[in-house]
């Protein structure tokens, strides 16, 4: 099948970005869906991604057990 470049609008910064023949190929290839972000915006949210993946958790408030409430 022949296939064309198809130009897309992001759907975060709604910037008109090209997906090319070759990219279209390597995404089928993987199964993936064609990208709804222009690559910045996927560069982007990869490294906020990463970086939230190192980021300190938040305790949750810790109740104070009491044996006596039993």
């Amino acid at each position: 099948m022949s296939r064309q470049d198809q130009f897309r609008v992001c759907v975060q910064c709604n910037r008109t970005f090209k997906f090319g023949k070759h990219e279209q190929e390597r995404y089928e290839s993987m199964g993936f869906d064609p990208p709804l972000r222009c690559p910045e915006c996927r560069k982007n949210k990869q490294k906020t991604k990463t970086e939230n993946k190192w980021a300190p958790r938040q305790r949750r408030s810790q109740k104070n057990w009491d044996l006596e409430d039993y």
